[in-house]
């Protein structure tokens, strides 16, 4: 294994295991009332956010995505926090080729930032793994065509054989 495939394999292990900590209902519901209350208020919305992205329900992340998208979008403030969040958001939903691009654009604005480094590190190699396991589940289904192919081609040179002799 490579020295960056490595650390990689590393960053991802501590990653899973610091985001294991789940938000609980009721600090989600408690912080969407406070959002709610001041819709302009780009803090209020990045509390929600991060409590909705560390829940362990998929469309509460889903939701996360959309308030991050906004904050990298329209506010400066929360620009370089909000891009990270969806960065790990995306990790926690297994979205690792987006995360990857999300942790890139992080690391063009701020190059040293070296939990930006760790968090690309991770998705990388997630990213990778990922690949590989759809490269080889292709490879078992142009094993199995192939197989099929064979199996079809000797039975109808069977089938003709068989007729010939009658």
């Amino acid at each position: 294994m490579s020295g960056n495939s490595e650390a990689g394999k590393l960053q991802a292990a501590e990653l899973d295991v610091s985001l294991t900590l789940a938000a609980q209902e009721e600090e989600i519901v408690y912080a969407q009332q406070r959002w709610e209350s001041d819709m302009d208020n780009n803090m209020l919305r990045f509390q929600f956010a991060s409590l909705l992205s560390r829940s362990p329900i998929r469309d509460d992340r889903e939701e996360a995505l959309l308030h991050l998208g906004y904050l990298v979008t329209n506010s400066g403030e929360y620009h370089r926090d909000a891009l990270y969040l969806l960065a790990v958001t995306k990790y926690l939903l297994e979205d690792y080729e987006n995360g990857r691009a999300c942790a890139e654009e992080l690391l063009r604005l701020e190059p040293d930032n070296h939990q930006a480094k760790n968090l690309f590190l991770a998705l990388k190699y997630k990213h990778e793994k990922e690949l590989e396991k759809k490269q080889e589940a292709n490879r078992q289904i142009a094993i199995a065509a192939g197989t099929g192919i064979v199996v079809a081609a000797v039975g109808v040179g069977l089938s003709f054989l068989l007729s010939k002799k009658r």
